[in-house]
Formats: C-alpha cells, structure tokens, sequence
C-alpha cells in the first residue's frame, strides 16, 4: 500500500477508535469547542483535497482518448464519473465538484513545475514554448485553494468567469486579474465571485462580448434525469436570449402570485384571480404550467420541430390489477421510473390509448411474444422491457428506451435463436463493453442471468447476478408484495402485464 493510502488508513482508525459522540462536545468549554471545530474543518479541507486530487488522476487515467482501455471503462464504468460515485456513494453534484477543483489544483501544480523548468533551462525551446502557451496564468488560483484563501467553488467560478486567453488577452492580463479577484472574492459567495469574474473579463476584452455570447449559444444544453426519490428532475442551460425567454414564460405563468401586474382586463381579472385562488404552491402552478404548454406545443405543428410519433408514457401494470375489486393495493409502474404509480393513473390512460398484453409463465419468462427471428421485433422488445426494467448491468439505471437486445448466444457462431429468454437488455456503452472487453452472460434458469466478467478484471471470474429492474416482475428481487400475488389464486402463477403506450 502507498504512504498514502497508509497515512488516512491510520487516520481513520485513530478517529474511530477516539468514539466521538456528540455527548463529547457538550462537555467541552466554548474555547475548546471553537478549537475543535476549527481542526475539524481543516482536516475535512485536507481530506477533501485528497479526495480531489486522486478524483481528477482517475479521470485522467479514464479519458475519453484511451477509449475502452481507460481505468473506468476496464473496471465496468461508464466514465469516470461513474466509478467515483460507485466507489464513494457520493451524488453526482458532489463528484463533478471533486474533478473540478482535483483539475484545476493539478493543472496549476503541472503549470508552476513547467515555468520553473522553464526558468532553469532558458536554452531549451520546447519547454520556452510551452510555458508561453498561456497554462500559468490560473496557478494562483490552485495556491489559494490549498491554502484556504479562497474555496474551491469560489476558485471555479473565477476561472469559468475570466476565461481563457484570447487575441487581445495575454495571459498576463489574466494573471494580473486573477490576483486582484483572490483577494476581491475572498469573502464572497461562488456565483458573486463568477460575476466579479465576468465583469472583469468584459473590461478586458470588449471587443470578445460577441464571441462569447456565441460560445453561450454553443453551451446550451438540456438533461433530464430521475432522482432518488422518484421526483423527475432537470437542468437547462440557456444564453441570455433563450433564457430570458424561458424566464419570461414562467414569471407569466406565476405573476400574480408574484407581484405582477394589478389591474388588468377581461378575460385576463377572471385568470388572474384564478391564480391567485389555486390552493397548489406557485412552484407547482409553474412547472404543471410549463408542462401544458409542451403538451400544446407539440401537438400544435407536428414534424416541425418534433418529428416523429408523439411523446409517449409507457406503463406496466398487472392485468388482475385491472380486473381485481379495489383494495387499495393496485398498481402499476411507467417504465424506466422506479416508483409504482395508482392504479387510476393507469386507468386514466387507458381510456385514451390501449394495452398489449404481454404474458409471463410461473418462473417470469415471455411465453407469447414470438420467437424464431434474426433480429427481435417490437413485440419481443416490449416483453423484454416489461422483463428486465432496463440495462441490466449492475448499477445501470439507463430505461428501456435507451437499452439494446443483447443475443445471449450469438446468432452465427453458436447458431443462437432469437428467443426472449436468450435476450437481455443492455445500454449501449455497456453492450460495447461486453463484447469488446470479453464479458459474457450466460442463462442459468429461466429467467436467471449471471454477467462473468474477463481474467483481466478478475482472474477467477466470479460470475456477478444480474437482476430485473421491474417492479412488476415476478423474478425481481424488488416486487412489491400485492393482494392477488399472495392469495392462492392462480393469478401467482400466471401474470399477464399490459404495457400501455400513453399520450
């Protein structure tokens, strides 16, 4: 083990073996408290630029250019991202702050290293034309954070503030500016140093103001993604002119809430007041709102800006749910989302659109969904969504949308039929990596799958169990418990699911 590896090893023993309770704090005078509090925080600091650093080397031991032989993608990751929080449990705000700043403190000690090697070998060009190339104009930044002057958000968003050098912006004015905003920002919060930032880039560079507002437009983007709590969430990034647009539409949505205008017309007073009498949250008026107008808007103008079917919510839910008196345990789940949703939900909309049924034996294999053919068809495809709930990679959380039919055996080498029970789905970084990388998956029940991962990985090829990421599947090791699954119906053995492919 490396002597840094030992040295927190043997940290974390002494504070564990000291029993800190919180009983210990309240015994100590107010002196002592500050004291400890203040040594607490800077080992947090310590260990949290540890935990940089070697965050940002795996990164890099992970890039994009190494392809499927960086680290994350050999250890079954994929990106670095991805190992980090399965390595530490942390969230992905938490990470991507870790490989921001272990970045920024390693680029600085790389440049520093550079313009001293610089300085001791005038006669080597290479090294004179490196060091000119603009990289150590930041280095402040890094020493500050080590230091504690400034904190690592902080420090972020005065680089992303000031930019990089351009024609017009040596590095030397960067650095000149870096300096002047450590000491600027020392006491301010991460978004008021961004602004102090960009206030003094503009005062820099004025003839640059439109080839950023073009770069904005390049960093548009927009995410969505499920959270652990089962709400959906989301992150946009919009230049100033799509923003304020959006911006616009909400505080529209909200202004009479929010101190908007008083006096209006028909039939505007009658809306108004409406708002102002809806018992949901104004958050609430505000995002069911924005969703009214998406449903609207790509109804309005089909093929224009959407093409292609219209947005849809497919759920899952067991026939018998359907069938079954109220007992106020029915329910079913939308695919891709880990939550069960009422059974009125279901039934509201099945009364706008249909149901496939899709039929599983007692073990939870499809029985009726076809078999016999080159590639699976749509039928077989939504069997395998109802089955398998996704990628069935361990810790894959990609839906079935995103997901491709794996053959289990292979359709020329082991004259491998196309069956459901010999498909699996996979995402497609995953589906590469099994190939590429010599994993396999092999079928050791019915509808029992174990992944075997290659020597390189482990040399004994432990096989790893693969498990259905359907609620409603009667294999999953997440089924929730209903009435007709624990009667003595037959219901138990024979489960027919309706995949409803709602607008």
């Amino acid at each position: 083990m490396s002597e840094i590896g030992s040295f927190f090893d043997e940290l974390v023993a002494q504070v564990q073996a000291a029993g800190v309770r919180a009983a210990a704090y309240a015994a100590l005078s107010d002196d002592d408290l500050t004291a400890a509090h203040v040594a607490a925080t800077a080992l947090m600091r310590a260990a949290e630029n540890s935990a940089s650093l070697s965050a940002a080397e795996i990164d890099r031991r992970s890039s994009r250019m190494l392809g499927q032989d960086g680290l994350a993608w050999r250890r079954g990751h994929v990106n670095s991202e991805a190992m980090l929080q399965s390595l530490t449990g942390d969230g992905k705000q938490a990470t991507r702050r870790r490989l921001r700043v272990g970045t920024m403190v390693a680029e600085a000690e790389a440049a520093i290293e550079l313009a001293v090697q610089s300085a001791q070998n005038p006669e080597d060009d290479s090294l004179a034309q490196l060091a000119a190339t603009g990289q150590v104009w930041h280095s402040p930044l890094g020493t500050a954070v080590a230091g504690g002057v400034i904190g690592a958000e902080t420090a972020h968003s005065i680089r992303q503030g000031l930019g990089e050098p351009a024609p017009g912006v040596t590095a030397e004015m960067l650095a000149e500016a870096v300096v002047s905003l450590i000491a600027e920002c020392a006491h301010l919060n991460a978004d008021q140093a961004h602004k102090e930032a960009r206030w003094a880039r503009d005062q820099i560079d004025a003839a640059g103001i439109a080839a950023r507002a073009e770069n904005k437009r390049e960093r548009q983007s927009l995410k969505v993604w499920v959270q652990t709590d089962g709400m959906v969430a989301g992150r946009f990034l919009l230049d100033p002119e799509n923003g304020m647009f959006v911006k616009d539409i909400v505080d529209q949505l909200i202004s009479p809430r929010t101190g908007g205008p008083r006096f209006v017309k028909e039939p505007s007073k009658k809306w108004y007041q409406r708002v102002l009498n809806d018992p949901r949250t104004t958050e609430r008026i505000a995002a069911e709102g924005l969703v009214e107008l998406l449903h609207v808007a790509v109804n309005a103008d089909p093929g224009t800006i959407y093409c292609g079917s219209s947005p849809t919510v497919k759920l899952i839910v067991r026939e018998t749910s359907l069938e079954a008196a109220r007992t106020g345990l029915e329910h079913g789940f939308i695919e891709g989302h880990p939550d069960a949703v009422p059974i009125e939900t279901i039934e509201r909309e099945l009364c706008s659109s249909g149901a496939v049924p899709i039929m599983f034996d007692d073990g939870g294999e499809c029985v009726n969904v076809g078999r016999q053919l080159r590639l699976f068809n749509q039928r077989q495809r939504q069997g395998l969504a109802a089955r398998d709930g996704g990628c069935m990679w361990p810790d894959c959380d990609r839906p079935p949308s995103w997901t491709e039919a794996h053959h289990i055996e292979q359709w020329k080498r082991d004259r491998g039929r196309t069956d459901i029970g010999l498909g699996i789905l996979l995402c497609k970084r995953h589906h590469l990596l099994l190939h590429n990388k010599k994993w396999k998956i092999i079928r050791v029940g019915k509808v029992q799958y174990e992944l075997i991962p290659p020597e390189s990985e482990d040399p004994k090829r432990r096989p790893i169990p693969l498990r259905s990421k359907s609620r409603l599947h009667p294999g999953s090791p997440v089924t929730v418990a209903t009435a007709e699954a624990t009667s003595d119906s037959p219901v138990r053995n024979e489960l027919r699911l309706a995949s409803v492919q709602a607008t």
